[in-house]
């Protein structure tokens, strides 16, 4: 599911990369396409960072969401609302 997330994101920068000929970093982040850019010789030690940040936060949450988001793309607006709706219910 979280390939079939990142390849939609990638599609949509692609089109947009297409549109304006040029994209940049920082039209990417405007666009909410990307959160950082590292450079990449401190892409390991930033990834590390990350992914201990993320170890530590609410990972039932997170795997929720994840899965939410994944299946969203396969369901209307309506059915997800309702599936968004019953995780929450759930988690109190």
């Amino acid at each position: 599911a979280s390939s079939r997330v990142f390849l939609f994101f990638s599609f949509l920068f692609k089109k947009k990369k297409q549109k304006h000929k040029r994209s940049t970093k920082k039209k990417a982040q405007e666009l909410g396409l990307i959160n950082f850019v590292v450079p990449k010789d401190k892409l390991k030690a930033e990834t590390e960072k990350l992914a201990t940040r993320l170890s530590k936060g609410p990972t039932f949450a997170f795997g929720r969401a994840k899965a939410l988001l994944g299946q969203s793309l396969e369901r209307g607006i309506g059915d997800q609302l309702d599936a968004e709706a019953q995780n929450i219910m759930e988690s109190d």
